[in-house]
């Protein structure tokens, strides 16, 4: 078929002669033309490969390709880099042996200091040429978050698939189905020009009433009577009762319900994480695990709750309660049959809802600058947040170069005792103390504003008067504020304006507190009369300020839920106010505060045991045990009431004797109801 003839002969000798050896091939082929001149062919045992002038081969591996590391698909390299490296390499050497032959001397530190100027150099065209080749080739490097795509419907050089979220409206229904399959059209005509296709069947629709129109519904609800029609390229897309998008499962009802109730699998999956962290006899700190509940699974369960946290019904309250029951169970190893309130409670941990009405009303505080909660906050006398990408670099990153021949020496501190908050600013010429100038702020503001607003003062004064001055400031934040590209808070950038004016009048300069530095001191002992006594100064009140007021409302409405609710009225006895930083894990202290452990007067609420009295005769509850039964008497503890036994309680729990005593008492009461349970 291939014209092609085998030339292997049983009597002919090896083929393949080396020093190491002789051997045959398994196959040896010819082609036909020069098959009749070959009737005597064989290699000659010579170290030679002329017989092999002539042969071509092609072949195929059938091998797939290794994985590893991803190709480069830009390069930077180029010979300027490559005569930069070469030249720090080898002063580097140079360096080197100077500093191995020669201990110290000029010739050391000069070769040092060449080398290390040379290398910034190198480093620098190194950066730039990265970056320039970096642009040329990813169309997307001046997006904040790289791998984003900004979707912009213009001609470019390259594109990348991503989802597409259209928000269209009219005011019927026969309005919305024309503007919505305008807006269609017009999106598949721009992505034909790209040469982008859209699958129709992965687009989904949901389609909602508003809340003033509602009335038109036949049942007041969110539903349309009929639903509205939408086309692409001809083809219907498809409306559904629900939609998944950035996270969020919205409803045509706007109920939230699809989202909380699936939230559950999303516990149960994050709960199943901590089985090889938490065993019976071991487990991780208990304050890691909370540390861990706070950080991680809470933030991931309440994401987006600043929307759909506003008015949760009392379906949705339930099931957020056991999907943080699960954890509270789980991580701390408590009785089933224990309250989740009292859990909450003996844990420092929130009730799940009432975070998330309280995460729900910093969003509208701080976002929306809503009304709704002026009562809490006034969102006219508050901060807020600028883009900082329309701001140039020069004014984003401030540094105050130092330098020596300046006019006045000038100390700011600001100060906070109590709710009063102010700062000093206090300028000198040589060595003379000028007139101090104290400024009162309100409660609402924070040290670091206080530390900002004097360096801010001290900026302005030079600059009003052309003068320079030396800026000694003792908050090291502050400092790092100003040289952040990042800061966004709108009083921080005012202040970076104010220094980019005078920023050559200014120099600052971090100095230690507390250190025994005369101008620090000073300035210090007149910021804390400041904070009482100065000059009134209004600043917007920073966003500290609103989770702070949020996390009190959190507290306030944790503990009217707490003192209103029907269950956990013996921990309530003990533990009647709710407490962030309280953490009680041990299984021992739990049974007392909780009395749910191996009582019989517990055990016969749940019909294990037929009667809830002890051995003894008398009712089988914690308190028996630890006062009255003959059989714990040699661990007896005196229990105090009211008040006091809160107290009492508390401090014990870190006491190890206590500790070892109450683990022998509820040993002897387990030993009791397993007794009771065979008779």
């Amino acid at each position: 078929m291939n014209d092609l003839l085998i030339c292997n002969n049983k009597n002919s000798p090896p083929t393949f002669v080396s020093r190491s050896g002789r051997g045959w091939p398994d196959l040896t082929l010819a082609n036909s033309i020069i098959f009749n001149f070959i009737k005597k062919w064989e290699v000659m045992d010579l170290e030679s490969f002329s017989d092999h002038s002539v042969s071509e081969c092609a072949y195929k591996s059938g091998r797939k390709k290794a994985k590893g590391r991803l190709p480069m698909k830009f390069s930077f390299w180029n010979p300027e880099l490559r005569t930069l490296r070469n030249k720090v390499t080898a002063l580097y050497k140079k360096y080197d042996i100077l500093r191995k032959t020669v201990v110290d001397g000029p010739e050391v530190q000069a070769a040092g200091s060449f080398y290390r100027k040379e290398r910034a150099i190198f480093k620098l065209r190194l950066l730039y040429f990265r970056t320039l080749a970096w642009r040329n080739f990813c169309i997307q490097h001046s997006e904040k978050f790289g791998a984003i795509f900004r979707f912009a419907f213009k001609k470019c050089k390259k594109a990348f698939a991503d989802d597409l979220a259209l928000v269209t409206f009219g005011r019927t229904r026969k309005i919305l189905e024309t503007n919505t399959n305008n807006a269609l059209d017009l999106i598949s005509q721009e992505l034909n020009i790209l040469k982008l296709d859209i699958s129709i069947d992965k687009c989904q629709a949901l389609v909602f009433r508003s809340i003033s129109s509602r009335s038109l519904s036949k049942h007041n609800t969110t539903v349309f009577n009929s639903n509205p029609s939408f086309k692409l390229n001809g083809r219907s897309v498809k409306i559904t009762k629900t939609l998944k998008y950035l996270g969020l499962i919205l409803d045509n009802k706007l109920s939230w319900n699809p989202h909380i109730f699936g939230l559950y699998r999303k516990a149960y999956n994050f709960c199943s994480n901590f089985n090889g962290l938490i065993a019976s006899n071991w487990s991780v700190s208990p304050s890691l695990l909370k540390f861990w509940y706070l950080t991680v699974v809470e933030k991931a369960l309440l994401y987006g709750a600043a929307v759909w946290g506003g008015a949760l019904t009392k379906s949705q309250i339930a099931k957020l309660r056991s999907i943080q029951r699960m954890f509270l169970l789980k991580l701390f190893r408590a009785y089933k049959t224990t309250p989740t309130n009292s859990l909450n409670i003996l844990l420092g941990i929130p009730p799940l809802h009432l975070v998330t009405k309280s995460l729900f009303i910093r969003f509208n505080i701080w976002k929306l600058r809503s009304d709704k909660f002026r009562e809490l906050i006034d969102p006219i006398s508050l901060d807020f947040y600028r883009d900082i990408n329309s701001i140039s670099s020069n004014r984003k990153i401030i540094i105050c170069e130092d330098f020596t021949d300046y006019d006045y020496e000038v100390y700011t501190d600001g100060s906070r005792i109590g709710d009063n908050v102010g700062f000093s600013v206090c300028f000198f010429e040589r060595n003379s103390l000028l007139p101090v100038f104290c400024y009162k702020m309100n409660s609402f503001n924070s040290v670091f504003q206080a530390e900002l607003a004097a360096i801010n003062f001290a900026a302005g004064w030079a600059l009003e008067r052309n003068v320079k001055i030396k800026v000694f400031s003792d908050s090291k934040s502050s400092i790092e504020a100003i040289r952040s590209p990042k800061v966004k808070s709108n009083f921080v950038l005012s202040v970076k304006d104010n220094l980019y004016n005078a920023k050559d009048l200014v120099s600052l300069v971090w100095v230690k507190a507390h250190a025994g530095n005369p101008g620090n001191e000073l300035a210090d002992h007149f910021a804390k009369i400041a904070s009482s006594c100065g000059t009134d100064m209004s600043i917007p009140a920073p966003y500290s300020y609103v989770k702070r007021v949020c996390k009190e409302f959190l507290m306030n409405e944790w503990h009217s839920y707490w003192k209103n609710s029907t269950t956990g009225k013996h921990t309530k006895e003990i533990l009647p106010s709710a407490n962030l930083d309280l953490l009680i894990s041990n299984k021992y202290v739990i049974y007392l505060f909780t009395n749910h452990g191996p009582f019989p007067a517990y055990l016969c609420r749940f019909e294990i045991l037929n009667n809830p009295d002890c051995l003894c005769g008398e009712h089988g509850d914690v308190d028996h045990y630890l006062t009255s039964c003959m059989y714990t008497k040699d661990y007896h503890l005196l229990l105090p009431t009211g008040a006091a036994r809160t107290h009492w309680t508390r401090k014990l729990c870190k006491n190890y004797l206590f500790l070892n005593r109450l683990k022998s008492i509820f040993e002897i009461s387990r030993k009791i109801c397993d007794d009771l349970q065979r008779l």
